[in-house]
């Protein structure tokens, strides 16, 4: 009885006909590993939770959450603390404290804590200062100039909102403002004005 052929190394394999599958595909690559570094916390972070909502019956309750996020803390000090802590609950004995589970809000919590940078509120109030609308649109200096109110957190400070609009706004649209009528007295007001001038 005669062997198969051996496949010849030198010669390119041949593509294999595509398989139809009625499976729908979502292209949303595992959770990365996190090393403690502050400044990738957020990306992170924002990476579980999209991976856990497209992937709700593998995740389905906080013990699988949490082993998941503990397992991707990898490297020095971080790492160690998560490995620890997967020890002493994985082995714990049963109806001890350490047997009891914590949530993955209760970790998310923790984390966000301990890993959130705290620089980027400072950076965000930086950049809000010199945000000129220069040649922007208006509606793209709004754009940025949101994005950078929900960073630095001054979204409820009216008093610090309507100062950085009439700083950095076109000084003609502003003058406009102020020469016309009295100013608005909350941002969003102020807001809606200046696009309806400009």
């Amino acid at each position: 009885m005669s062997q198969p052929a051996s496949p010849n190394p030198l010669q390119p394999p041949q593509p294999s006909a595509p398989q139809s599958s009625s499976k729908k595909v979502i292209l949303v690559p595992e959770p990365l590993k996190f090393d403690g570094n502050a400044k990738n916390y957020k990306a992170w972070i924002m990476l579980l939770e999209i991976y856990f909502a497209v992937h709700p019956k593998k995740f389905a309750d906080d013990k699988k959450r949490t082993l998941a996020v503990l397992s991707c803390i990898q490297g020095g000090t971080t790492g160690l603390w998560a490995k620890v802590l997967l020890q002493v609950k994985l082995n714990a004995a049963p109806g001890t404290s350490d047997a009891v589970w914590f949530t993955w809000n209760d970790l998310k919590v923790w984390l966000t804590t301990t890993f959130k940078d705290h620089t980027t509120g400072q950076r965000a109030r930086e950049k809000m200062e010199n945000l000129q609308q220069g040649r922007h649109s208006i509606y793209k200096f709004f754009s940025l100039f949101k994005t950078l109110t929900v960073e630095c957190s001054l979204m409820t400070n009216q008093k610090q909102l309507l100062y950085l609009l009439e700083k950095n706004v076109n000084e003609k649209i502003i003058s406009q403002i102020i020469n016309t009528q009295d100013p608005p007295k909350t941002y969003e007001a102020y807001r809606n004005t200046i696009l309806c001038i400009s």
